[in-house]
């Protein structure tokens, strides 16, 4: 059960009075997995059992928070951090993706996202403070959700689980500023129906600005110039068992590498390694939408985006990714089937392909009560421009999942 407290403070020097609530909230989630991952020569890289966590939903913890300040306005915050139910550093430790292997010891990578643990100190899911007035609007400040991720993710027009054959309403999402940033964010009330939300802040690798002026300072991580500039609109439209979302993300990035070895970051300590230079210059479009039929909720997604290499126009790839689902409830059960198809491609500028995905997940969940829910699930997805050339990279992966996940 949430924990609330309300606080009235008074000071009687002068006379001043707040009040406020404050949630304390989390989730809990564990399942038994069978995961593996397959190279385009077909040798197994990953062929993992075990307990995992953060199948259905990733693993938190919370706090938020709002006060009154009369007159239709209130001020609010959250300070939300992802944690472990496998990893043995818990809280302090690795905080668990929502995709992945995420068993203890087991790691990942290459061209298809697989998830797993973000490394020590990347806790932090969200941290923003925020203004809203009921006839203006809200304003936030802080670590949050981008545009396209809120878009893609937590619209709810994704009805599986972020697992092999469930990542492509994202795909190459870190191109574009990824799921979560430092953000300035207007959400505006809702007319008629729309809700507008306007966003302008960095990337999750490139958050601040730098540029250093001394020609030999290598400056922050290593570069000269570290600067991510990112711009998204996205408007939403909801109707009784309709909604439509369309948004628009430009992701401008510039890193200039130092031209010495040894570095030192804002905190004054030493780095003596610096990534390459880039200069990209990415946009996205995305569209979702879907409809309740009651018997069964139909959903879907659409991406297209480019991500221009300005310095290398060989580097410059074309996005698109298409998925579709339903969500069906179990007739006199409280259980709900769902199922999910999808594909994507990234094409470089002569029409080949790097990559060439299809996927597929279908599962039901169970719900024991509105904040216990156990689940089944099975996913793969397939990189067929992988599989044609025999290539190292990464071909195949899928999931079988049985789990457990509780919220508060």
């Amino acid at each position: 059960m949430a924990i609330t407290l309300v606080a009235i403070a008074a000071l009687a020097a002068t006379g001043a009075f707040a009040q406020s609530s404050v949630t304390a909230y989390g989730v809990v989630d564990a399942a038994v997995k069978n995961y593996s991952v397959t190279a385009g020569t077909g040798t197994k890289l990953i062929n993992a059992r075990g307990v995992s966590d953060g199948m259905n939903a990733g693993p938190r913890i919370g706090f938020k928070g709002t006060e009154d300040l009369g007159n239709g306005m209130s001020a609010n915050f959250v300070i939300e951090a992802g944690i472990s139910v496998t990893d043995r550093a818990g809280i302090t430790g690795a905080r668990a993706a929502a995709e992945g292997a995420q068993m203890y010891g087991v790691s990942n990578s290459g061209n298809m996202p697989l998830g797993s643990y973000s490394t020590s100190g990347s806790q932090n899911r969200q941290t923003y403070v925020g203004l809203k007035d009921n006839t203006v609007g809200e304003i936030r400040a802080g670590y949050q959700y981008t545009n396209m991720y809120d878009l893609s993710t937590n619209s709810g027009y994704m009805v599986g689980q972020e697992q092999a054959g469930g990542f492509l309403h994202k795909m190459f999402q870190d191109k574009y500023g990824d799921s979560r940033a430092n953000s300035l964010t207007y959400i505006s009330p809702a007319f008629s129906g729309v809700t507008v939300q306007a966003q302008a802040g960095g990337g999750s690798s490139t958050s601040r600005n730098y540029d250093f002026t001394t020609s030999n300072a290598v400056g922050y991580d290593g570069y000269t110039k570290a600067s991510g500039q990112r711009h998204s609109l996205m408007a939403t439209w909801a109707n009784g068992p309709a909604k439509v979302s369309l948004g628009t993300t430009s992701f401008k990035e510039v890193l200039v590498a130092g031209t010495t070895t040894t570095s030192y970051n804002q905190y004054n300590a030493a780095s003596t390694t610096a990534a390459a230079s880039a200069n990209t210059k990415n946009t996205l479009t995305q569209l979702g939408a879907s409809y309740d039929f009651g018997v069964a909720k139909l959903t879907g997604t659409y991406l297209s985006g480019k991500r221009e290499d300005v310095t290398t126009a060989a580097n410059t790839r074309d996005d698109k990714a298409t998925q579709i689902g339903a969500l069906v409830p179990v007739s006199g059960t409280r259980a709900t089937a769902f199922v999910m198809v999808g594909n994507g491609t990234a094409k470089k500028p002569d029409g080949t392909k790097d990559n060439d995905y299809t996927q597929s997940q279908y599962g039901v969940r169970y719900a024991f009560s509105p904040r216990t829910t156990a689940y089944f699930t099975h996913g793969s997805a397939k990189d067929k421009a992988v599989l044609s050339t025999a290539a190292t990279g990464i071909a195949k992966n899928s999931v079988t999942g049985l789990g457990l996940v509780h919220s508060f």
